[in-house]
Parts: C-alpha cells; structure tokens; sequence
C-alpha cells in the first residue's frame, strides 16, 4: 500500500485506532516507516491523521500532535545519527526500534496511565511492527519481481487501518466496513490470488464474528467479483447490495449496504491512479514490439534493395567515383602494398595521396601543380615511374566516360547506391546483437511504480544486452534519495551490474540512465594552433560522454589550410556527432559515414579522422583511423602503446582500421593532428618529456605539450591539435 492515496487512506483510518488506548503503539511504527521510506510522505500521513484526529478524537488532539513530534524526531535522530554511527542496516533497524520502545512507554506514561506490564509488552508489539515493516520494505527493494514481500507489506498495514476504522460509526455506518471494501476491491483487482481472497475472509470474521456487524458478510463476495478486471464489475455488486437491502426480513443496515455500493463506484473511478499495470498488458505490448520491429526491419531491407534495382536499370556509364577509386586501389596494391616505406608514406602524406594518385590518373596538370608537396612525393617515393606506368596502363578505363564532366545521372547513382548501402549496413547491425527481454524492462518500470516513485517518463533507447540505456523520469524526488533504490530494483530484471547516472533535472522532474556498471572516468583536455600566417586551425575535435556511459573522442584534419579545412574537419565531425548516438555499433556508424565519403567525392571534400570510443565498463578504447596521426596511451606501468594508422581516408580505403586496448586507471590517452607528433623532429626526446608530465592534470599536459612545439624545433608550422585523455577508477 505504497501509492500516494493508499498512504492517505492508510494514516487517516490508523489514526481511529487511538479510540482503543493502544492507538500510539500502531500508529507510530507505521508513520516512522513512511517517513523513512521517503520523507515527503509526511504530507500524505501527518495531515490525515491530524485531520481525523481532530474530527473524531477532539480530546486526544493534544497527544496526537505530541505523538508526530516525537515520531519525526525519532526520524531525524535516525537520519542525522543512528545510521552515520551504525552502517549495517540491521543494527540501524533495532536502535531505531528501542527509541520507538522508550517513546511508546512515555506516551503511555503521559496519557493513557496503561499497567507497566501491559506498557512494556505493547511497546515491545510496536518496535517489533516497525522491524517487520522495515524487513519487508528491504525485501520489496531486493526482490521487486516478488509479489510476496508486496503482499506481507499490505497486508499488515491493511490490517491496522481496518482495525482502527472498526472504533468509529458515523451515521449508523461503520467506518471500518468502508475502509475493509476498499481494501478488498485493491487486493482482488491487483493481485488476483488465493491469498486476496483469505484476506477478505479474515477481515469478514472479524467484522462480522468479533464486533458483529452483520454488512461484513458481503466483504468475501465483493473480492470474488473483483477479480474480474472490468469496470461492470460494480454491476453485480451493487445489485448484490440492493438485494441485501430489499430482501424480505433483511437483517442490513441499508446505510452501510449504501455506503458500500458508494466505494465500489469510487474505487472505479480512482482506480486508474491506485492499481498496479497488469502483466497480461504488458504481454500484449512484447508481442506489439517483436511485431513492429520485424516489420521495420523488412521494410528497410526491401527499400535498399528497390535502390538497389533503381539504380541498375540507369542506362548510363558508371559512376565516376567507382572508376577512379578502382584505379587508385590498382596503385596501391600493385606498387604500395608490398612497398617497404608504406606504412610511413601512409602517415606522412595522407589525403595527399589520393590527390596525387587522382592527378597522375587523369594526367592533370593545373592539379598537380596545385598541390604544393607533389614534388616532394616525386623525390621520396621509389616507384614513381612505375606508378605513372601502370596509370598509362590503364588510361583505357577512363576513356568511355569524361572524367572531369560528372553528370546528374552519376551522381544520382552513387548517392543511391551510398543510401542502400547505408540502410543494409544499419539493419545487419541491429539485428545482429542480442537484447534484453523486454517483457522484463517493462516489468522494472511497474516495479518502481509498485514501490511508489512517480514516474513520469520511461524510455528503453537501447536495451542490448552488452550496451543497454534506460532513461526514467521521476517526479518531486532528489538524485541523492533515489539512486541506490531504482539500483536494487533495476538490478532485479537486468541480470548485469548496473550503474545509475544523473542526466538532468527539469520542472521538477529528475531524469536518471540506467546503464551496464561505469568502472572507469575519464577526464579530458584540449588544445590547438593555427598554422605559420593562417588565421583560423583547420583542424576540429569532438569530446563527448554519451548518454550510454561511452566516451568518445575524435581529431578532423581538413584538406589544406585556412576556412576550407576547417569547414571540411567541421563537417567530419558533425557527422560523427550524429551517428554515434544511432542505435548502432560505432564501427557500423563509421562503415556508414564512410559510405558518405564515397558518394561524397563529388564535392571534393576529404578529412582525415582519429576517433577512439572508450568503453567505460569493459575499460576497453576502440582506435579507429583514417588516414590519422599516430596517438599515444602512455601506460601506468611506465610503457608506451603507439597506435598508428595504416589506411588511407575516408573514401579511399574499403576497411576501417581499428584497434582495440585495455585501459587501466593512470593510463594517459594523447591523440594529435599531424601538426604535433610527425612535426617533431626528436621524437623519443619529446615521448620523455611527456611521460615526465604525464601525471598533470589533463588541460595543463596540453598547454605544456604545445609550449614544447613552439619552443623547440620543428620541421613545419602546421595546424597543431592535441587532445589528452586521463584514466581513472570510478567514483
């Protein structure tokens, strides 16, 4: 009985059992137990119980008020001492019950003149009430898919609420009767088992058996009819009832009969806000969701191949990109592959061989002398002549179509063909990986209503088994007071180590990711220079902790210098910033924007890209390089990993390089355009005075690695970015 009216409900009618003298020793526990569970329950039990106390108590008022005095200090005392003192939570539960034994013994002591022996047992039936609550509440939270705690719990506190509504008639009408209807009405409709109906029965022999009243037959026939999940159900009752009332030497009051058949029409017209989601809804929208993303699923496929059979029937030439990029893969498995400078030419000279392999391909003049290092490629590169030749070669390719002319339709095609590729890539992804019952992640959110938050957004962005994100929104509730509760529960239908992380807070509202356990932070710097007589880096970055709990970071190197680079860096990374948030593994998202690359080769735009995503709870960090600058993890140990590209830009090159690293807390991450560590001419000098370094914080390892390039000599002034990343245990 944890929802907001149950509560109202609960503390007014307990407050009734203060006509018995023993009202203290029931009522207490309980309202410490609300406030423990979360403290602004106070508004929903310290104003019923003021309110009926005063209606129906006048003479005790002065008591009462003393009574909620004491039951908050004792809540305070628990919160600001008790449980700072003691940590385990069971001596924290029996200290707490021994205050409330001493505070029950002078309550009596003040007011009710009770004999010491009667005191001291029914003060002792008062802490030990408060331990069973607490015990049960601790079971509820670790075990949230268990209705049994659920119903131990109501059923205690739907105990004591009956019993303190059976001392007051108002009108001939017992209001113990109103509250067991009630009652019974919730347990039918909510659980639906043997025990709802037991429970009716138990209450019935009490009502009609001990205080002999005669209405409390009905109470196990109004559970029957109950468990029928249909607001008509209050059909047959009230008819039931008004036989009762008309039947020939009707021994029922036909208030009270009238009284029952008033709660039966409220309890419909509440029960929206106070009867938990059924699971046989939640079965209807598992089998809802598989439907809708098998059909999604097709869908998508069918129109990748429609592109695909659209763009066939062209009766056009191929497209432009494809000829070219087949020409310049020739190249490079004829003469690069097997070249023992490769993988230094693929550092040093980037995107700038593509451009050479496309103009020596086309035989370009005014292009080539526009690329002010092609000389220097003539001089360092061996095969030249035999790279021209096999151009020569295969001059043939080219000549049924016009290689500086490309028409609408090539374009078209490629786009088309780029589109396809994409939405198969996207597909295959999705449905490659394994996901979470989703029966399960809706049953978490019942779970958190059940215990009494006040959700007020849920939403499963991804729920795969390796890489899940929950986003859940609560109302009128801290961070602090809910994160280690939607923890337990969570962890009760996500059969992984969780972590709760704060997102925002709006409105009222806070809003929590439920997410695979963060074991690593990270903790980040950055920096750039603008080349020698330039005035604006072409060089961009991108960091940015994803709602996942991933991080990633990433370095764009523009073609050339000035605004055009950096417009093309730019571009690369606004890219990048969309696609890692797609449902879909980072290695697929970079497979698909280097789709974009291709089909973008019309407008002429390349940049290089250096991305690492970090894995925060497998504290793992994926390199994926595109014709990038070598980066460094400088170990904890004192080694040093250098992960170096080996494949051209995005466009150019089919696969992606990738590699994978572990990552220990200490651990130093250095990603740099090529303006910084292929610029420095002694490189293990520089490598030293990083290591010495490398326990700065983060931004001040930055600054001091860009004084060292402009202090010491380097081979050019080129646009110099550097981004360092610091490894640490989570908090």
């Amino acid at each position: 009985m944890l929802k907001k009216l149950n509560i109202i409900l609960i503390s007014a009618f307990l407050a009734l059992s203060i006509n018995y003298n023993i009202g203290p020793f029931l009522i207490t526990p309980v309202l410490l137990f609300y406030l423990k569970k979360d403290f602004k329950n106070i508004y929903y039990t310290y104003i019923p119980v003021f309110i009926f106390s005063l209606i129906f108590s006048t003479s005790k008022i002065f008591m009462i008020i003393l009574m909620l005095l004491f039951v908050i200090g004792l809540y305070l005392l628990d919160s600001l001492v008790i449980r700072k003192v003691l940590r385990k939570d069971i001596y924290n539960k029996l200290i707490t019950s021994v205050v409330l034994f001493i505070i029950n013994i002078l309550l009596n002591a003040l007011f009710l003149k009770m004999n010491f022996i009667n005191n001291i047992v029914l003060s002792f039936i008062s802490g030990s009430v408060y331990i069973y609550l607490s015990m049960f509440l601790t079971k509820l939270i670790n075990s949230a898919s268990n209705k049994t705690s659920v119903v131990y719990l109501d059923s205690l506190l739907s105990f004591l609420a009956i019993i303190g509504g059976l001392s007051k008639t108002v009108f001939g009408v017992n209001l113990g009767l109103i509250i067991s209807t009630y009652i019974v009405m919730y347990f039918a409709r909510t659980y639906k088992n043997i025990f709802s109906l037991l429970f009716s029965i138990g209450i019935m022999l009490i009502g009609y058996g001990i205080f002999n009243i005669s209405e409390f037959i009905f109470i196990p026939s109004i559970c029957g009819i109950y468990f029928v999940d249909s607001i008509y159900v209050m059909l047959p009752v009230n008819a039931l009832l008004v036989f009762g009332i008309f039947a020939p030497g009707s021994i029922y009051d036909k208030y009270s009969c009238i009284s029952i058949m008033a709660s039966s029409i409220l309890f419909e017209v509440f029960s929206i806000y106070v009867v938990k989601t059924k699971k046989q809804n939640i079965d209807v929208t598992e089998h809802i969701y598989e439907k809708i993303q098998n059909a999604s699923t097709t869908e998508m496929l069918n129109f990748a191949l429609f592109l695909d059979k659209f763009s066939s029937n062209f009766k056009t030439p191929k497209e432009y990109n494809a000829r070219l990029s087949d020409g310049i893969k020739t190249i490079v498995q004829n003469h690069c592959t097997n070249c023992p400078k490769a993988k230094e030419c693929f550092e040093k000279y980037k995107t700038n061989l593509y451009l050479i392999f496309k103009t020596i391909l086309k035989e370009n003049k005014e292009e080539i002398d526009y690329i002010d290092i092609y000389p220097e490629f003539l001089n360092y590169c061996n095969k030249i002549s035999s790279i021209k030749r096999t151009s020569k070669m295969l001059e043939d390719t080219f000549k049924d179509i016009p290689l500086d002319k490309k028409t609408p339709n090539n374009i078209l095609l490629a786009q088309m063909n780029g589109f396809s590729n994409t939405i198969k890539k996207y597909v295959l992804d999705i449905n490659s990986k394994k996901e979470l019952s989703y029966l399960e992640l809706m049953m978490l959110k019942n779970a958190l209503i059940d215990y009494g938050f006040d959700i007020t957004y849920y939403e499963i962005q991804k729920q795969f088994e390796d890489e899940f994100l929950i986003i859940v929104g609560i109302k009128n509730i801290s961070f602090n007071e809910s994160k280690e509760i939607i923890k337990t529960i969570a962890s009760n239908f996500i059969e992984k180590d969780i972590s709760i992380v704060f997102y925002k807070e709006e409105n009222k509202n806070i809003y929590i990711n439920i997410i695979p356990k963060v074991k690593i932070d990270i903790t980040y710097g950055f920096g750039s220079l603008s080349a020698e007589g330039v005035d604006i880096c072409g060089d961009n970055y991108l960091i940015k902790e994803l709602q996942n709990g991933k991080f990633v970071s990433a370095i764009s190197d523009g073609m050339g210098k000035g605004y055009k680079a950096f417009v093309e860096s730019d571009t690369t990374l606004k890219l990048i910033n969309d696609i890692v948030s797609l449902n879909i593994s980072t290695e697929s998202a970079l497979e698909i924007l280097n789709t974009y690359y291709c089909v973008q080769d019309y407008l002429e735009e390349y940049a290089t890209l250096d991305f690492v995503e970090i894995n925060r709870y497998l504290k793992k960090a994926n390199f994926y390089k595109m014709g990038a600058s070598t980066s460094y993890i400088f170990k904890r140990n004192g080694n040093v990993e250098k992960i170096i590209n080996k494949s051209l830009p995005f466009g150019i090159d089919e696969e992606i390089d990738q590699s994978q690293y572990n990552l220990d807390s200490g651990d130093l991450i250095l990603m740099s355009s090529d303006g910084i560590f292929e610029n420095i001419i002694n490189v293990d000098d520089f490598l030293d005075f990083i290591s010495n370094i490398k326990n700065y914080p983060p931004q001040r390892i930055v600054y001091e690695i860009l004084n060292y390039t402009l202090t010491h000599k380097i081979q050019t002034k080129d646009d110099m970015s550097i981004i360092a990343l610091k490894v640490q245990d989570a908090a």
